[in-house]
């Protein structure tokens, strides 16, 4: 068996019109490895936060290694989130830090062919960060004859609450970054309701409008209540603005 799996791993491997030499093909192969063995860990409780914490280190070292944007990480589909942009430049890594009770937080990656970036960063909120939301989709939206990629994620910080978060990326000088002001002028929508309310968030890509409940964050009993109320926001020149 151990010979038959390093035959495997000196086979060249063609990954979307990428061939990978045996040797690249192999680094990524281990380090993919030690990544499913952090984020499969059956190490008592209080360990496996820190397990899934240093994935996201084995992650960016994987990231380093040339042509690992092409890598399909197909061992690791159990435990992460992967979303692909539809034109393929563009992927998010997620996965839920199991940090304990009802308190959900994401360990957030968006890689492109050159390059990963950490998207757990400061949020806009005023409330509380939301960074820590996993992205379980993106759109590609068309704008001024560039490419937008418009991600929606999933969180809950506890106390009977869940979230969306809405956020784009985007390529500046060749260069993936998260785009400071596309969404009404921020870098995100966030939207918090009770666990008992679906927020609705949806992206209509032939009307260009983003869509969801609105919830009033001091409703009474101490959670979020529904308005009755939809917020629409439309794609215009500079990007989505609330209507």
């Amino acid at each position: 068996m151990r010979y038959l799996f390093l035959f495997i791993l000196c086979i060249p491997l063609f990954l979307n019109g990428q061939k990978l030499s045996p040797e690249k093909a192999g680094q990524m192969r281990i380090l993919e490895m030690k990544i499913l063995r952090n984020l499969k860990t059956i190490q008592p409780f209080e360990e496996i936060y820190q397990q899934r914490v240093n994935a996201k280190q084995l992650f960016l070292e994987f990231a380093k290694l040339d042509s690992s944007f092409y890598y399909p990480l197909d061992s690791l589909k159990e435990y992460v989130s992967l979303q692909y942009s539809d034109d393929q430049k563009v992927r998010t890594i997620s996965w839920d830090l199991v940090s304990g009770g009802t308190w959900h937080d994401y360990a957030v990656l968006a890689q492109s062919f050159n390059q990963i970036i950490d998207m757990n960063q400061d949020s806009d909120s005023e409330y509380i960060n939301y960074d820590d939301s996993g992205i379980f989709a993106i759109y590609d939206v068309q704008l001024n004859s560039q490419t937008f990629y418009l991600t929606f994620a999933y969180g809950t910080h506890g106390s009977g609450h869940h979230h969306n978060t809405v956020r784009v990326l985007y390529f500046d000088e060749g260069k993936l970054k998260e785009h400071p002001s596309f969404l009404n002028g921020k870098k995100e929508i966030i939207i918090v309701a009770a666990r008992r309310d679906k927020t609705e968030l949806i992206y209509d890509p032939i009307s260009e409008t983003i869509r969801h409940k609105e919830f009033d964050l001091e409703g009474e009993f101490g959670f979020a209540e529904a308005t009755g109320k939809v917020i629409f926001y439309k794609l215009e020149k500079n990007g989505f603005v609330q209507k």
